[in-house]
């Protein structure tokens, strides 16, 4: 007999969903070659001009399938500028962006306080307090007088070897019957009934086997009690298992199924650093109406009020994607179209995942969950006028982002538009807006994808008014006005290398560690082989604000 246990590790919370009270900074972002795919010893200050009155410090470093992607803090007299800071983004394609939202303000007395707040005029010096609260943990950003600059909620709310054979909901018993709440589809206090049992599906589950015990655990997640109520180890005797939805048991196996499913999915679309594994709580919360994912912990909690939140598969993909977007671009969800895009992304995946088993109910997310009487649930297909529409809060404006992906994937297909979305995540940062975060994703499809789905993704973001079609991204290979001659000569070492521009431009040269060896101003580059050691180099040229780069050999 074999017997199947949970384990659950204790754990604590805390996590990351963001309020902002200041001012919002814009986003720079530029294209140019980069000069290795190494990415080893590059200086910030090769990309970007900053006064020397601000570092930036790397904060975060992690790669895609199409780049490394760096996150660098702020800091003035050796303090975090909260909220300021930049991104590189170094693309195998030999391609760099930059995003830059530095702040350039004059601090105030410090006051022996360690970090500094943008407000509209000055740094103001801040400290942090951290409330510990069960449902809703808390960071404050305060100034000497008490008055609180930033509020972050510690958490992300949607809103409120070998198988295991097991049932579970795919992806929720509305979806699956194409119908309504209510009738024999009701919650009734977490009680089954025939209806709702013929709702559940057998799957094979990927588990861990030791010592005749399978272990509900994967690379993805493993349980834990994270908060109340606290759960007791169960097991069973044999490798094919299934309760209903009265059984406690029901919302691990539910859980379990999904998060592995998808989790296997981002893997093979490449993006495996994203899917470090999870401690998930599926009763939490004391019985309240919410789930949330902790950033500080990489843990998920589902809460029990309401329908559990457990047994809606869109619930469990939604809370899982707010992992992977954390992980690609930690601990700037802030301002309100940020917020709204982070909902808006998770709603899209999860939905995007839910239409895979059927489209019933194509255009609602959380249909087993919500529309009904406990809450009102998400549209994803709305067309509302960007920005003068927005409602100016997270969960107003999520449908705005949510509808346009959705536009996306019904254009160009799930795995296409779920990349672009995965490797977008890389390039959030704090106060970013829809339009900014459009014309990005538009930006990645042109410099990784050749612009493969240009027309019909940069349509649905013309669509949803967060762009224009005379508002275009410079298309990848611009035709050059460089004359290169001599290269040949200056590879042996015997000839001077020519380069002649159609008028005088800005040029810097970069070695493989991203030095900068020289930068100038010339109508003709003349380039000495005798002043360069043997290895490779790119020139950056600047001219009339378009930037060429050429690759050369010595």
């Amino acid at each position: 007999m074999y017997k199947l246990r949970i384990l659950c590790i204790g754990a604590c919370l805390m996590a990351s969903s963001m309020v902002v009270l200041g001012k919002s900074q814009s986003i720079n972002s530029s294209v140019d070659k980069h000069p290795t795919a190494s990415h080893a010893g590059f200086n910030i200050r090769n990309y970007i001009d900053f006064p020397t009155d601000i570092q930036l410090i790397e904060t975060y470093r992690i790669a895609s399938p199409h780049g490394v992607h760096i996150t660098y803090g702020q800091y003035v007299d050796g303090k975090e500028v909260i909220t300021a800071g930049a991104k590189l983004h170094l693309r195998n394609n030999g391609t760099f962006s930059v995003q830059n939202y530095m702040v350039h303000l004059p601090p105030l007395e410090s006051n022996g306080l360690d970090k500094w707040f943008p407000s509209n005029t000055h740094l103001i010096p801040v400290y942090e307090t951290s409330i510990y609260d069960e449902l809703h943990p808390k960071i404050y950003y305060s100034d000497v007088s008490g008055y609180i600059w930033l509020e972050k909620e510690i958490h992300k709310f949607n809103r409120k070897d070998t198988t295991l054979f097991s049932k579970v909901f795919m992806v929720n018993p509305i979806n699956s019957a194409n119908t309504v709440y209510g009738g024999f589809f009701i919650d009734n206090k977490d009680s089954s009934n025939s209806t709702l049992d013929s709702q559940m599906f057998w799957v094979q589950n990927a588990v861990q086997f030791e010592n005749d015990t399978f272990f509900l655990a994967s690379e993805f997640l493993s349980f834990a009690n994270i908060s109340l109520p606290l759960d007791n180890d169960f097991t069973i005797t044999t490798d094919s298992f299934s309760v209903n939805r009265l059984d406690d048991r029901f919302e691990y196996l539910n859980v379990f199924y999904h998060i592995n499913e998808v989790g296997n999915y981002v893997n093979k679309l490449g993006y495996d650093a994203l899917t470090i594994p999870l401690k998930v709580d599926v009763h939490a919360f004391s019985g309240a109406d919410n789930s949330a994912y902790s950033p500080e912990f990489h843990s998920l909690q589902f809460g029990d009020g309401g329908i559990d939140d457990a047994e809606d598969g869109e619930v469990v993909i939604h809370e899982f994607t707010h992992s992977l977007s954390e992980i690609a671009s930690p601990n700037n969800t802030i301002g309100n179209e940020r917020q709204a895009m982070e909902e808006g992304t998770c709603d899209y995946f999860a939905k995007a995942y839910s239409r895979t088993h059927n489209d019933y109910t194509a255009n609602k997310i959380f249909t087993w969950d919500a529309h009904n009487i406990f809450w009102n649930g998400f549209n994803i297909n709305t067309n509302r006028a960007y920005p003068s529409s927005l409602k100016g809060f997270r969960d107003g404006d999520r449908d705005v982002w949510s509808s346009a992906l959705m536009c996306i994937h019904d254009s160009i297909g799930r795995k296409a538009t779920d990349s672009l979305v995965l490797e977008h995540l890389f390039y959030q940062q704090a106060n970013a807006t829809m339009s900014q975060m459009a014309k990005l994703i538009v930006q990645i499809d042109s410099s990784e994808f050749d612009k493969r789905y240009y027309k019909k993704v940069k349509g649905c973001f013309v669509e949803a008014d967060f762009l224009k079609w005379n508002v275009s991204i410079a298309p990848k290979n611009i035709p050059s006005p460089l004359v290169v001659l001599n290269q040949q000569g200056f590879i042996a070492g015997n000839e001077t290398l020519q380069i002649n521009l159609p008028k005088q431009a800005s040029y810097v040269i970069y070695n493989t560690l991203g030095q900068v060896i020289l930068s100038d101003i010339q109508s003709k580059i003349m380039l000495q082989p005798q002043d360069f050691s043997k290895g490779y180099y790119v020139i950056q040229i600047n001219l009339d604000g378009i930037n060429y780069s050429q690759r050369i050999i010595r």
